[in-house]
């Protein structure tokens, strides 16, 4: 497809956009705007002097085993707490949980999360993609897998779509996987982010992050849940990357974690709902096609008059445009040349519905 616009270069132009003063609808960077379970104010004004001493570095012991908890309790999975590992970002504890396969064959989704395509450069690892929303997921994997393929990333509710399977299909997907001794990495930073049935998530590592769930991405704090393998090997990579994470984010973590109540996941879910739904319904309305965002913030979108998305957002980012709109296109993701991502994380129900006039006038204006 080539190079085109990128997630930063979208964002960097609404930044310049509104400093000169246009209206500017905000639909690019994969960012929540929830509040979290406490102000992050209150936190630091209780913590005192911290940071003076060197802290373990696969996490402090409270917060790993308040991880280990919040798993079994709302994730639905029981691991450790030793091994439990806090990484540096969830784009961290990505790259620590790959980074002992480098130089071998994984298998990624692709369209997916564009630093997965940045790492498997750095590590050599050979990629090789499949469709994350195929009807039939489990033939569509195994199709893709190769007699050399060491690993599997999975990533539901999936960036950067929204979409995530019906019950039993991942389950099925680990068995098959298992039995051919491949080792299977589960993303589920959108874990808790989901509009219908509760998303299943298997495998032998999952990586969480404190940026979507607790709306903290300046925090800079990820998880790595080990199920099996060599934790040891493990704690090695978060040293030798990193030598761990910030003391201060991973006291400022263990307090959200500490502070958040059952309630707060409910209405972080309906947040986000109350948007999926407006945009939803009025993209199609407007002869947009998409698949069905069942979780996270996302929709990735296209229409039969976009040909090309790259030059679909450059348009929407024109300044002679009454309202400018940041969306991202699909190449940066592996996806196609007519789709574009849209997140829907920080916008107000207004902005969705902004966000679709303007849409559905550019197609309109198209030949």
């Amino acid at each position: 497809m080539g190079f085109g616009l990128t997630i930063r270069d979208v964002m960097r132009a609404c930044t310049k956009l509104k400093r000169e003063g246009h209206k500017v609808i905000d639909a690019h960077i994969g960012a929540p705007s929830h509040e979290p379970p406490v102000p992050v104010s209150k936190v630091l004004s209780k913590l005192g002097e911290v940071g003076r001493e060197y802290a373990p570095f696969a996490g402090i012991d409270e917060l790993r085993e308040a991880l280990s908890k919040f798993a079994k309790e709302y994730i639905g999975i029981e691991v450790d707490p030793e091994r439990v590992f806090v990484a540096s970002s969830g784009s961290h504890a990505m790259l620590v949980s790959v980074l002992g396969f480098r130089g071998k064959r994984g298998l990624y989704p692709a369209p997916g999360f564009p630093i997965y395509f940045i790492q498997t450069e750095l590590l050599g690892i050979k990629c090789d993609t499949y469709n994350p929303i195929a009807p039939d997921l489990v033939s569509e994997i195994l199709g893709k897998v190769k007699d050399d393929t060491a690993f599997v990333v999975l990533n539901y509710p999936h960036n950067p779509t929204g979409y995530y399977p019906e019950k039993g299909v991942l389950v099925e997907l680990y068995e098959e996987l298992r039995d051919r001794g491949i080792y299977v990495i589960d993303d589920i930073v959108y874990h808790s982010i989901y509009f219908e049935e509760r998303p299943e998530f298997i495998g032998n590592c999952m990586v969480d992050s404190f940026s979507k769930i607790f709306s903290l991405p300046g925090l800079r704090i990820g998880v790595v849940y080990m199920l099996e393998g060599d934790p040891k090997a493990l704690g090695r990579r978060v040293y030798g990357s990193a030598a761990g994470a910030s003391v201060l984010s991973q006291l400022v973590g263990l307090r959200m974690l500490e502070s958040m109540k059952p309630s707060y996941l409910e209405d972080l879910r309906e947040y986000y709902r109350v948007k999926r739904d407006v945009l939803a319904k009025g993209l199609r309305e407007a002869g947009f096609e998409f698949p069905r965002p069942k979780g996270a913030f996302y929709i990735l979108a296209e229409h039969e008059k976009i040909r090309d998305s790259n030059e679909f957002a450059r348009k929407l980012l024109d300044p002679s445009r009454e309202i400018c709109v940041g969306v991202v296109p699909a190449w940066s993701f592996k996806g196609k040349e007519n789709q574009f991502r849209i997140s829907f994380g920080k916008l107000t129900e207004k902005d969705a519905e902004i966000l679709v006039q303007e849409l559905e006038k550019l197609v309109q204006s198209s030949s």
